[in-house]
């Protein structure tokens, strides 16, 4: 079981279930521009000593079948 806070900032009474992935393709997800994994870029620091990294991932996800998901409002 997960638990997620943030849902409650709609209802404190309500739940919610997802189905197993395995069984239905509920979120699809890509990587943008084939760009797979995590791009790294670093610069060797002049304002500070060391070395400055930056990290970023870019990917899509979006719900594909609303049938994975379910909400109740609580009772």
């Amino acid at each position: 079981m997960l638990a997620e806070p943030r849902l409650d900032a709609n209802s404190t009474i309500s739940w919610y279930i997802a189905g197993d992935p395995s069984q239905i393709d509920t979120i699809e997800y890509a990587y943008l521009d084939g760009a797979e994994g995590v791009y790294l870029e670093n610069r060797i620091g002049f304002d500070v000593d060391g070395v400055e990294l930056k990290a970023r991932m870019d990917f899509a996800a979006k719900a594909i079948d609303w049938r994975g998901f379910y909400k109740n409002p609580g009772a």
